[in-house]
């Protein structure tokens, strides 16, 4: 998630600096040059979005077949398909020119080799390989409020300890 974080902040930076700054240049009618920038908002779509990656991990139990939803949703397609055979054909190298897959996302990579516990997130610093083992598992409700539980229980704040006392006692039965 600190990925996310970044892009996040990556685009509310962008946003202020560029696009507000740029939209009160014209309204003031400043002379000036606009300034092209990198907008990342189908980066935190991807992660983010109603389809997306995070929303999509609700949905799945196991890390296999939700590693296969995001290839099949985001990485073009069937297993034989993978993004940099595809970035080659549109980049005109290659003997072959066709359309890419609609599914094919631009800030998503599948491997290359296949790999069956991994894909890769084009951020706006660069690309990021993901392992979804334990994805899932880690995603588990009972895991997050077990982990948040057990900070709470090490605090050092009696306030905090003695509002989720029950709580804790419940998750201990």
């Amino acid at each position: 998630l600190i990925n996310f974080a970044n892009e996040t902040l990556q685009r509310q930076f962008n946003r202020t600096v560029f696009e507000v700054e740029q939209e009160e240049y014209e309204r003031e009618g400043v002379d000036w040059k606009y300034i092209e920038f990198q907008d990342n908002q189908a980066c935190i779509d991807l992660i983010e979005g109603p389809r997306g990656i995070l929303h999509t991990l609700d949905s799945f139990a196991n890390d296999k077949p939700f590693l296969q939803h995001l290839h099949k949703n985001f990485g073009g397609g069937d297993s034989s398909h993978h993004y940099s055979a595809s970035r080659a054909a549109l980049s005109g190298s290659g003997s072959q020119q066709q359309p890419p897959p609609s599914n094919l996302h631009p800030h998503y990579e599948k491997p290359r080799i296949n790999s069956v516990n991994e894909f890769g997130v084009k951020h706006y610093a660069g690309m990021v390989v993901y392992d979804v083992c334990g994805f899932s598992s880690k995603n588990n409700e009972q895991s997050v409020g077990k982990a948040l539980l057990d900070l709470i229980r090490t605090s050092s704040s009696q306030e905090l300890q003695e509002i989720f006392a029950e709580q804790i006692i419940a998750f201990d039965a």
